[in-house]
């Protein structure tokens, strides 16, 4: 979580230079560059496909 000087709320995000070491293609910047933003609608298809995956293997493990 994080505060803007301007704004006088909680903001939650991500570190956008943690996020572009795991995926740069999320990173909105020049790669070589600290101070990027990044591409928080590409998340989704991401954090959806993870969550059929983590389904998958529960459904495997209840069948146990």
């Amino acid at each position: 979580s994080y505060n803007f000087k301007k704004e006088n709320r909680t903001r939650y995000g991500f570190i956008a230079e943690e996020v572009r070491d795991i995926i740069p293609e999320l990173y909105d910047g020049p790669l070589e560059e600290d101070g990027g933003g990044l591409f928080y609608d590409m998340f989704i298809p991401l954090l959806v496909k993870e969550v059929q995956s983590l389904r998958k293997r529960i459904a495997v493990l209840e069948n146990r």
